[in-house]
């Protein structure tokens, strides 16, 4: 083995000053600091009469001990924190001493009055000042964490809390279960940074846990361990160890807590006046972190550091504690140690000076010292967390604790990076031949682990992806069959195709009255005959407009492109889309639902078109010759006549032919309203007006000029809500119940009566296209 030194660094010990809350009982004796009639100091108090004497001005500035039975028990602040840095101790603004001068020996001079000399405040720097509010979070950010970084690149550390009794240092140290304390997060934080370092690295990770009481090495893992076995010890490199003590492997942060809790359990402590859980023992907590390469190697590289947690039983007076027997004797070697570290501190400050002299440390002088002595003056970095308390009641304490920790500032340190190689014999070749095997077949399995994850995760992703798209055209689905708006574009689009459907039959109907007006020999047909070559022209132009109003892009296509676009971008989102494969996919999807739409439309027009031809008086104007043909055999030149005649009427009856198809659809609608609701709603008067063009131009017969259904304009809408008729074209089929006449019953007179008389007028209820939106 071979000890190779890489990095040496100067370092100084880190000195962080935590501020305890007042407690409760210490909060409600909190004194008024605008009261001037009483004043607090150290342990004393100081009254003065509320009036002076007529006699004169005796006793005024001499202090006057009134008895305890007088005294009020009242405690002041005496630390304010100036920032994260600095900390005035005693301010003279709550200082008693400094009212009372102010108040009565100087009030007759003002100059005097500047002159003053503030009683007790001292100002302290420290590297970091925490205040009453800081919680436990801010504390290991500021103190410890860094740490980290220096222990997993070899650098040795150590983190202890210092103060009095009963002024946090435990809580500090441990926490509670909602505030954990600096162990559980530094562990916490160092599994996961080993964790990071994996793939690179291997680490041995040991922990040990011991107490000093009464001068007595304990081990709290393992207390069947004679004390007389744990002794203190020092290496060839200078590195102290206890030996014998027993050390464990936890694998992670909660093995970790379970082996402190376990130590804690294990830890001496008992109640005082002072503490209620007053530790009576100092307990330190050893990490020991040891990293080497993962690939294994000729020559070896190991990096180790010890990180060291401590939490000091705090200094006692016996005076306010008011121990007894064996806690006396607990108190005496508690302050025993810590004054043997505190006479280190004073000792390492003189040496630290740039004055070159040297002073012998202490470090034997206690059991503490000798735990201590490189995390003081050798290799490590080192935090101090100083906790202090803010009453007044503590005076004495906080005022030494301050001043040993200002103390401490000035020490100096050189920290060296501990790393070893280790040249390996050739007998030990096989055994690196294995280890990379090892390592080798880890990798592998490691390998097929994430290739199996990634597969994993591959096929629930696709999954997702197909589900989304289902829910997506559901969705969309959903949409066309919900909508008012859509439902009355799907019964336009039926009835656009039922009405070319039905203007097909009547023009296929004028070409047979045209072959049989050519058959005739009547001089007078060829006035009849252009007529109706008119009417078919009409006819067949208006089949052409509405065969484009069909194909044109209707609200249902618009609909289909924009949430088409919308959920697009949504599914681009995700992960694991592939644009190429499920783009088809869904753009298939899309095309069926589309296709579904148009059948349907086909399919309702379909029943649509089985109603217009039931109807008598629809089905009468594609009858003509039917209707035309009188059979009189007698009398030919009469036969041809009445037929000449009767073709007549019957192309005059076209001129009704939109009117009559209006009141057919207007009458489905009206079947079913009656069956969607049982109060008959008074008719929309949207539905009052009358889209009206003319078909038939007037020619040299005497026919009177039609309207029918103008183009659909499908950026129109209806102002009210549309009829359930429309939201259900599928049951069109259905639209006539029993309380409502079929077209086979209702009476002819309503639209045309005897001897060709035109009927009275009556409210023209079309339905167009505008109307149907």
């Amino acid at each position: 083995m071979q000890n190779t030194v890489s990095e040496t660094r100067q370092s100084s010990i880190l000195v962080a000053v935590r501020v305890r809350p007042f407690t409760d009982e210490e909060r409600a004796h909190l004194i008024n600091e605008e009261n001037g009639n009483t004043w607090h100091l150290t342990d004393t108090t100081l009254s003065i009469p509320s009036s002076a004497p007529s006699s004169g001005l005796e006793g005024i500035g001499t202090p006057v001990r009134t008895s305890s039975k007088f005294r009020p028990k009242g405690i002041r602040k005496i630390i304010d924190c100036v920032d994260d840095k600095m900390l005035i101790f005693d301010p003279s603004k709550s200082n008693p001493l400094n009212e009372l001068n102010e108040s009565l020996i100087y009030s007759g001079s003002n100059e005097n009055r500047r002159n003053l000399r503030r009683f007790g405040e001292q100002k302290f720097i420290f590297d970091r000042i925490f205040d009453t509010d800081v919680p436990q979070q801010d504390i290991y950010e500021n103190t410890t964490r860094p740490l980290l970084d220096s222990v997993l690149d070899g650098f040795n550390g150590t983190v202890f809390a210092y103060g009095a009794t009963g002024c946090g240092k435990t809580y500090t140290i441990s926490g509670t279960s909602g505030q954990p304390g600096i162990i559980f997060l530094t562990m916490q934080e160092l599994f996961l940074r080993m964790e990071r370092l994996r793939d690179t690295k291997r680490f041995q990770l040991q922990l040990s846990f011991l107490e000093i009481y009464n001068e007595q090495i304990h081990d709290l893992l393992d207390p069947s361990i004679s004390s007389k076995k744990l002794v203190i010890r020092e290496d060839s490199c200078n590195k102290t160890f206890v030996s014998n003590l027993s050390k464990h492997t936890p694998e992670n942060v909660e093995e970790v807590m379970d082996l402190v809790i376990k130590g804690n359990m294990n830890r001496t402590t008992s109640a005082t006046d002072a503490n209620a859980t007053s530790s009576r023992s100092h307990a330190v907590l050893q990490i020991h972190v040891t990293q080497m390469n993962r690939t294994a190697d000729l020559k070896e590289d190991q990096t180790f550091a010890t990180l060291s947690i401590i939490d000091l039983a705090g200094s006692e007076r016996a005076a306010v504690t008011k121990n007894r027997g064996v806690r006396l004797f607990e108190g005496a070697n508690i302050n025993r140690s810590l004054l043997a570290l505190g006479n280190c501190i004073n000792a390492l400050c003189v040496s630290s000076t740039r004055t070159g002299f040297s002073c012998h440390v202490p470090y034997r002088d206690s059991k503490l010292t000798r735990l201590l002595k490189f995390s003081l003056g050798g290799n490590c970095k080192t935090v101090m967390i100083v906790c202090v308390s803010p009453s007044s009641g503590h005076y004495d304490e906080t005022l030494n604790t301050l001043k040993y920790a200002n103390r401490a500032k000035e020490i100096k340190t050189k920290v060296i990076r501990n790393k070893q190689s280790l040249d390996r014999h050739v007998g030990s070749y096989l055994k690196l031949i294995t280890e990379q095997k090892k390592e080798i077949e880890e990798l592998r399995a490691r390998e097929q682990k994430m290739v199996d994850i990634q597969l994993s995760q591959f096929r629930n992703g696709r999954e997702k992806i197909n589900m989304f798209i289902g829910e997506s055209v559901r969705e969309l689905r959903v949409h066309l069959s919900d909508s008012d708006k859509i439902q009355d574009t799907k019964l336009i689009k039926s009835l656009i195709l039922v009405k070319r459907h039905y203007l097909k039959l009547v023009h296929y109907e004028l070409n047979n009255v045209l072959q049989y007006l050519s058959n005739l020999n009547d001089s007078t047909k060829d006035f009849l005959l252009s007529d109706v070559q008119m009417i078919q022209g009409q006819v067949s132009m208006k089949m052409s407009e509405l065969e484009v109003q069909f194909d044109d892009p209707s609200d249902i296509d618009h609909t289909l492109n924009y949430m088409k676009d919308m959920q697009l971008k949504r599914l681009r989102d995700y992960e694991y889309w592939q644009e190429e494969t499920d783009y088809e996919q869904y753009e298939v999807l899309i095309n069926g639902l589309s296709e579904s739409v148009r059948n349907e439309v086909l399919v309702n027009g379909t029943r649509l078109m089985e109603k217009v031809i039931e109807d008598p008086i629809l089905r009468s104007h594609f009858q003509i010759i039917y209707k035309s043909l009188v059979v009189d055999n007698e009398n030919i030149d009469a036969l041809n006549g009445s037929v000449m005649g009767n073709i007549q009427a019957e192309l005059n009856k076209l001129n009704k032919l939109d009117e009559e198809f209006d009141l057919f659809a207007q009458q489905l609608n009206v079947s079913q309203r009656k069956r969607s609701s049982p109060i008959q709603k008074q008719q929309p008067a949207w539905r009052q007006k009358l889209m009206k063009q003319d078909v038939f131009e007037e020619g040299s017969v005497n026919i009177t000029p039609v309207r029918v259904m103008k183009p659909l304009k499908f950026d129109e809408g209806p102002p009210s809500v549309s009829p359930a008729v429309w939201n259900e074209p599928q049951d069109v089929s259905m639209m006539l119940d029993d309380t409502d006449p079929s077209p086979m019953e209702r009476k002819p007179n309503a639209r045309s009566s005897k001897n060709n008389e035109t009927p009275n007028p009556k409210p023209k209820l079309s339905l167009t296209a505008t109307q149907l939106k």
